[in-house]
């Protein structure tokens, strides 16, 4: 994942999501992240739920609808890597 620097005024287009399955599944197709973080939403398994941005691809949207869907085909050893590593950086979100 890349830091992200831009100006305050500056805009910045991504594919946001707040599910944690589809964040991984994309995660496993190859689609970069540029960032998560904390919403000021409750979750039931931490303090916060978190919101997950994607670098914008022509393909993005219908992958998520794939998901969505049950149509999108993903590697299971890789998907499950990816939510293990989402998990760790939630609980490191959550330590500051």
């Amino acid at each position: 994942m890349k830091k992200v620097i831009r100006k305050i005024d500056e805009g910045i287009s991504s594919f946001d999501t707040e599910d944690l399955a589809l964040a991984a599944a994309l995660l496993s197709k190859g689609y970069e992240m540029i960032s998560m973080h904390p919403t000021k939403k409750r979750s039931r398994s931490l303090n916060s739920s978190f919101i997950y941005h994607f670098k914008i691809t022509s393909s993005i949207e219908q992958a998520a609808n794939d998901w969505s869907k049950r149509l999108l085909q993903i590697d299971e050893d890789k998907f499950i890597a990816e939510i293990m590593n989402l998990n760790y950086q939630m609980i490191l979100w959550s330590s500051l």
